[in-house]
């Protein structure tokens, strides 16, 4: 077992304060669509769960980056765009995970919601049928993008393998399952990277 095996990062409340303003809004906004058992799906919880998968974030960049803190700060860590990609990943994975586990303890327990108040909280209860998480997200940025953004969007979550361990997107892999150029593929990318960031 080596040194980075064990590495466990020293985060300062300076270098959380600087995530917090980084991804602040980012957790709030992946709390709220954590849906599923009540009982496990309070938003609070939610948020703490995703600041352990924030964290988990800090330590894995370094983990599989082969880096300690020595060699490049928390603080620099967090501005460095690549990680900006990666803490994203682990975030949504975390929303991904819960959300999916929620569901289905929801199945054992008994409805109690209010259809009139809570219409749009209202889930069918069908067993056969699942709704990707990721659904929501591409509904709420719906209209920012354009038909050829979201058709390469549903091939990213179809085929997560070509997004790397670094959050960075194989452009290649999904210009040939695309059938479009690579140009053209990196420049959409690029195009939905600034307006998911915007």
């Amino acid at each position: 077992m080596s040194f980075l095996d064990v590495l466990m990062v020293d985060i300062t409340d300076e270098d959380w304060k600087l995530y917090q303003e980084k991804f602040g809004d980012l957790i709030s906004f992946i709390a709220q669509r954590i849906t599923g058992d009540p009982m496990c799906c309070d938003y609070e919880e939610n948020v703490q769960d995703l600041y352990v998968a924030a964290i988990n974030s800090i330590n894995g960049y370094y983990k599989k980056n082969k880096i300690t803190p020595a060699q490049m700060a928390v603080r620099d860590v967090i501005e460095c765009p690549l990680f900006k990609q990666y803490t994203k990943t682990v975030l949504w994975n975390a929303k991904n995970f819960k959300g999916n586990k929620a569901t289905k303890y929801k199945n054992f327990m008994p409805a109690s919601i209010d259809t009139v108040d809570n219409k749009d909280d209202l889930a069918i209860d069908d067993t056969t049928t699942i709704v990707d998480a990721d659904d929501e997200v591409f509904n709420y940025f719906h209209n920012k993008f354009t038909e050829d953004e979201r058709v390469l969007l549903s091939l990213l979550v179809d085929n997560p393998s070509i997004v790397r361990d670094n959050g960075s997107i194989n452009i290649n892999a999904l210009s040939k399952l695309s059938g479009k150029s690579f140009y053209m593929v990196k420049s959409r990318i690029t195009s939905i990277k600034e307006k998911l960031n915007g």
